[in-house]
């Protein structure tokens, strides 16, 4: 418009309008100073933010042509560019309507670019004058159905968006119920299991432990696990996240009872580990001793002298265990000990019988010995035979007769067992 020399006359009310920028206005007043269009030929161009959405929809489709004086009605045109601003062309003062614009006393106003035209009474036509706030009620209706549509707009996404992420919400409460669910179950079979091993121990080793306060530190350990594991509920994301966390809560609680049930069940464990070790040693040092005696008293008294060699080899391989931790070796030394003692017992006892018998058998040899050599026997008296008196040479005087003599029987005793050297003995009243 401003590059069309027949808007030249009007560019004042180009610069009146509500919709010329600063940097127009001031090539306006600039021409005004020049006195000609040519000496700023080029206008300045509008912003790159003007005029924008609104802005673009409220401008006009086509360019807007100068107004056309009327040879009956329209007032003088206005002077040529580089008058003083009084010589612009306004309308009289007294000519117009205060109320309404128009025309007073045939006078017609002067036409504004884009004002739509009127006829008057008498047919004429007349420009019908656009108040100066009406582009920016129009303006100000376009932001404020902007700003309510943008307000509807984000209320539908807000409630979307909500709508979603409640959706999402409970989905995810209800998972983390049903995996902290899964969860309390798992811990409460896991404690019963080691609950159930740990009472097998606490009955199986009585006596067995070398420290007894572990023991009874398991049985305080045995007391079952109070704690509850509901299921989850369908609805209700307050519900599912307090379901949610009694689970966890007794998930918590049976590890707690699970693990210290389990170094109850270690300590235990290491105790009877403690008095096996301890028993081992002690019944291994025992069966040395034994050994040690057995060997000592057996020297000259077995039937096989490499017994007492295996015996002697085994007590050595024991002294080199007396310190050991392993019960196992342990055992099998004292195993290998068990058994060189039997072979030199049996030895022993063999070497015994040989000598019973050897001892039977001479025995026997001398008793038929005896029996085979010829035995003396004792000699028997003679009975007495009268003995008849030899005359003497000298006669003596007459003895008396003598008197028949009664022969006595032969006395009787008993023959004494021999002696070995075939002598009689001399208490035989025979001799």
């Amino acid at each position: 418009m401003c590059q069309d020399p027949d808007w030249w006359p009007w560019l004042d009310l180009i610069a009146m309008h509500p919709n010329a920028w600063p940097d127009l206005r001031a090539w306006v007043d600039r021409v005004h100073t020049a006195g000609s269009v040519e000496s700023e030929p080029v206008p300045p161009e509008p912003p790159v933010d003007h005029p924008g959405l609104v802005g673009g929809l409220l401008a006009p489709r086509s360019m807007p042509r100068p107004p056309e004086p009327d040879d009956e009605t329209a007032t003088t045109p206005a002077p040529p560019i580089g008058d003083s601003a009084e010589d612009v062309p306004q309308a009289p003062a007294d000519t117009l309507d205060d109320t309404d614009g128009t025309a007073v006393g045939g006078a017609v106003p002067t036409p504004v670019p884009g004002e739509p035209a009127q006829e008057g009474p008498d047919g004429a036509v007349a420009a019908v004058p656009v108040r100066p706030h009406h582009h920016a009620m129009i303006l100000a209706m376009a932001v404020a159905c902007a700003v309510v549509l943008a307000g509807l707009i984000g209320v539908i996404a807000w409630r979307a968006y909500a709508g979603h992420r409640a959706a999402r919400d409970l989905q995810e409460a209800s998972t983390l119920c049903t995996q902290a669910r899964d969860d309390a179950v798992r811990a409460i079979d896991e404690w019963t299991t080691v609950q159930s091993q740990a009472r097998t121990l606490y009955d199986t080793s009585k006596g067995k432990v070398a420290d007894d306060t572990t023991r009874a530190a398991l049985g305080k350990e045995l007391e079952p696990v109070h704690g509850a594991t509901p299921a989850c509920p369908a609805g209700g994301i307050d519900i599912i996240r307090s379901t949610a966390w009694t689970n966890t809560r007794t998930t918590q609680t049976a590890t707690e009872y699970t693990n210290a049930l389990r170094q109850a069940i270690d300590a235990v464990n290491a105790s009877q580990t403690a008095k096996t070790l301890a028993d081992a040693q002690a019944a291994l040092a025992k069966r040395v001793t034994e050994a040690r005696k057995l060997y000592d008293s057996s020297k000259g008294k077995v039937a096989d002298g490499k017994t007492r060699d295996t015996l002697k080899q085994q007590l050595d391989a024991a002294a080199k265990l007396k310190d050991a931790k392993d019960v196992r070796k342990l055992k099998d030394a004292r195993a290998a000990l068990d058994k060189a003692m039997d072979a030199v017992n049996q030895s022993v006892h063999a070497k015994q019988e040989e000598d019973r018998k050897a001892a039977q058998e001479q025995a026997q040899r001398e008793a038929e010995a005896q029996t085979t050599a010829p035995q003396p026997q004792p000699a028997m008296p003679s009975p007495a035979v009268p003995v008849q008196p030899v005359a003497p040479s000298n006669p003596a005087p007459a003895q008396p007769a003598p008197q028949p003599t009664v022969q006595e029987p032969a006395p009787s005793w008993s023959v004494p067992a021999p002696t070995g050297d075939g002598a009689l003995s001399d208490r035989d009243p025979g001799l």
